[in-house]
């Protein structure tokens, strides 16, 4: 699936370079995975295991969700048939990746009994799950050699470490931890007393280091700042890159051998995010594809932070492992930025502050001043100059000013301004600018030499809304408000029901900063086959720079 974005990459000389932003040599093309906990015992994702089973009357459990433990246990209350009753956890690496190195967090317990050609046994094998030779990376046998169990006592600690790097094993590509029945066919593990396990084994924590082994692909090039000469105002660059194995992560700034920006294309739902449990690497994950496979990103480079003259600017893109491909750079990068007449106040547009072209405090509430009558625009899809659209959504902006005439386009609120790009108008003086409405309600300036046009924006929250109904009347509802900025405190949601003519709210929730609220309701008449309706609404508030709305509604039938 493919995303258009339009992020915004402020180049500023003063910027340190940041000091945990790249992979060195040795470590690009790697990146780390947690699952079940992080080694700090914080609950994780279980993405990319699978537990199978051929023993009878039994099945592997996962509870690590509830800080528990990826399990499996052969019935020690019945007869387990010799190489036929082997059950396990499988972690296995992305299509096209490999497992690099591991860090397991297990343990295992085996019951010994006096039992000709058949004993319980608990293994770890990679690649294969096989109780043969070089597979085997530790094992435990009741019999002959009489071994109680791996590890110690359950939990995330130092006795239940196994570690190995897999650099030198051909297609690592799955880690298993396995029990069995071990022996000769034909013969059984007997029953256990009661209390006693017959073989079982834990995963509390897992560590994989996967190895992504080529760097993202990027075509479709292209924008002024790869055309120009000399290089002035807010100048956009857009191209596509792929990655797929660990995904697209971030873009790459650098400016004069300094790297002054790592952004991060796409959250991708929250899952190309750094885990952030090392603080010496950002190339940490909770899941094993993190990052979307493919991207269309547009961003624009602000020339106005830099000084006139000759630079050295690079752009480039990395995958969720470090791997970097060049997209654009020009050695010899020449800026020439002249005072638009009025003054041109710094991106930030901070009150009194200095502005990136303009004189100190000059017009603290505006990025630009100029006639209103030379520059006249419109919302296209209206004919007017306010318009109400969803959050993330296009739309576009026509209208006339003086001929070939660079215009920049900024979106204030608050005495915060925010450059999102510029464009040149056409001979006969008209223009046509798409812009994605990311930050929320507002006003847009569109400034050019002398000139300056103002609209109106406003933006409706979007509201996702899940629920389930249980026997019995329990309600269970989630959802997430999908809006770029949601309070400290987060955003207050009213979950609603309809079962008559009318609406009513039935809980009032507070999101967390990440906009994901949830909770459970239980019904208090409870009529199986009936039909109720919910929706959620967000309301309008202080602090949360968007318009109010009402999800859709959802219809689920009571059971």
């Amino acid at each position: 699936m493919r995303r258009s974005l339009r992020v915004m990459l402020s180049v500023v000389a003063a910027l340190p370079v940041l000091g945990t932003l790249g992979a060195t040599d040795a470590d690009a093309g790697v990146y780390r995975v947690y699952s079940c906990k992080t080694p700090a015992g914080n609950i994780a994702p279980t993405d990319g295991w699978t537990g199978t089973a051929i023993a009878p009357q039994t099945s592997p459990s996962n509870t690590c969700a509830s800080g528990g433990s990826l399990t499996i246990a052969l019935n020690a209350a019945i007869y387990n048939p010799a190489t036929a009753s082997m059950m396990s956890w499988r972690f296995s690496a992305p299509s096209g990746g490999t497992i690099s190195a591991y860090r397991v967090w297990r343990n295992a317990q085996l019951t010994g009994a006096n039992e000709p050609n058949a004993t319980p046994v608990a293994f770890v094998a990679r690649p294969l799950n096989a109780f043969s030779g070089a597979y085997v990376a530790e094992a435990c046998r009741a019999a002959p050699e009489g071994c109680a169990g791996l590890g110690g006592a359950p939990g995330v600690h130092p006795g239940n470490l196994i570690a190995e790097s897999l650099d030198a094993v051909p297609d690592a590509t799955q880690w298993f931890i396995s029990v069995d029945c071990g022996g000769v066919g034909g013969y059984v593990c007997v029953p256990r007393p009661a209390g006693h396990p017959m073989a079982s084994a834990s995963v509390y924590a897992a560590e994989f280091t996967l190895r992504d082994p080529q760097p993202p692909a990027v075509t479709q090039v292209a924008g002024r700042v790869t055309t120009a000469t000399t290089h002035s105002g807010v100048e956009q660059l857009t191209f596509s890159a792929s990655d797929p194995v660990s995904g697209v992560y971030r873009s790459i700034l650098e400016v004069d051998g300094k790297v002054v920006r790592a952004a991060v294309i796409s959250a991708n739902d929250g899952r190309c995010a750094d885990a952030g449990v090392d603080p010496a690497t950002p190339y940490e994950f909770m899941y094993r594809e993190p990052c979307p496979k493919s991207v269309q990103h547009d961003f624009a480079l602000d020339t106005r932070t830099l000084t006139d003259g000759t630079h050295n600017v690079r752009v480039s893109v990395e995958d969720a492992s470090g791997n970097r491909t060049g997209v654009w750079s020009e050695p010899e990068f020449v800026v020439q930025n002249a005072p638009a007449a009025g003054g041109v106040a710094g991106a930030t547009g901070a009150g009194g502050a200095e502005g990136a072209n303009g004189a100190a405090g000059a017009n603290p509430t505006a990025p630009c001043t100029g006639a209103t009558t030379g520059l006249a625009a419109r919302y296209r899809r209206n004919g007017a100059r306010t318009l109400r659209v969803r959050h993330r959504q296009a739309f576009n902006i026509t209208g006339r000013g003086p001929a070939n005439t660079d215009v920049d386009v900024f979106h204030a609120r608050g005495g915060k301004f925010t450059a999102l790009g510029s464009f040149r108008t056409s001979a006969a003086g008209t223009f046509t600018e798409r812009v994605v409405a990311r930050q929320g309600n507002g006003t847009l300036f569109l400034c050019g030499p002398g000139l300056v046009a103002k609209l109106t924006l406003k933006v409706r929250a979007v509201v996702k809304l899940t629920v389930r109904i249980s026997r019995g009347g329990l309600v269970r509802y989630s959802g997430r408000v999908r809006t770029g900025h949601i309070p400290k405190g987060g955003k207050i949601v009213a979950i609603q029901g309809k079962a008559g003519p009318s609406w009513q709210t039935f809980a009032l929730r507070r999101t967390s900063r990440t906009g994901r609220f949830k909770g459970r309701y239980r019904l208090r008449v409870v009529r199986p086959g009936a039909k109720l309706k919910f929706r959620v609404r967000v309301p309008s508030e202080a602090g949360y720079p968007f318009v109010g709305v009402v999800g859709k509604s959802i219809t689920k039938r009571v059971r």
